[in-house]
């Protein structure tokens, strides 16, 4: 009859999981989300590109208003320049200032296009410096427009998830959702035309 010391390690060693089942098992739980951390990045990203829009802007007005741009259209590029950022993540306040956003973004990448045509129109201009400008500012523009779409992408993640959601609260999000995928694509467009134009420009002087 076997003692009761090995009965015992008998019992255990049944009930215990192979090491890859272990393994497993242990892959398969999902990763503890650090929403406090990301929510901090993502409001130092926020004051990031504000400082860095703002720097930015003040070159651009200064290049135009050397290239001979009248200051009436420079002070309206400077209204339109600027960004505006929300911390609530509440799907009422949410999806209001995420239209705000577009509209907003919107309008700057307009002001990009727009700031490019004068390089056209003033031959003093300094088109090197035009360049380069507006591409680091269709830059800021674009992750903008990638960072609006964060706390969007969470809302959305935790609704569809949910089946008490309010089903039209999660439709207006889901049409929002549409309108900031477009905003990226045009965005993310018109940075590429601002590089080439930028390499092309830098090119041209060497």
């Amino acid at each position: 009859m076997p003692s009761s010391k090995a009965s015992k390690n008998k019992n255990n060693s049944s009930t215990r999981l192979p090491p890859k089942t272990q393994q497993r098992k242990q892959a398969g739980k999902p990763a503890k989300v650090n929403v406090k951390k990301i929510l901090m990045e993502e409001t130092e990203t926020k004051e990031r590109l504000k400082d860095t829009l703002e720097s930015l802007t003040e070159r651009l007005i200064a290049v135009l208003d050397s290239g001979g741009v009248p200051k009436e259209r420079t002070k309206e590029i400077q209204r339109q320049l600027v960004l505006v950022f929300d911390n609530s993540d509440t799907s009422a306040s949410l999806t209001e200032q995420l239209q705000s956003i577009i509209v907003v973004l919107s309008d700057a990448t307009k002001v990009v296009e727009k700031s490019w045509s004068y390089c056209h129109c003033y031959p003093s201009m300094d088109v090197p410096t035009l360049s380069s400008i507006l591409d680091e500012l269709q830059t800021v523009l674009c992750e903008s427009a990638f960072l609006a779409n964060k706390p969007l992408q969470r809302k959305l993640v935790n609704l569809q998830a949910d089946p008490k959601a309010d089903a039209a609260v999660l439709n207006e999000l889901e049409s929002v959702s549409k309108q900031v995928s477009d905003l990226i694509t045009s965005t993310k467009a018109t940075l590429y035309m601002t590089h080439v134009r930028m390499v092309v420009f830098n090119q041209e002087e060497e």
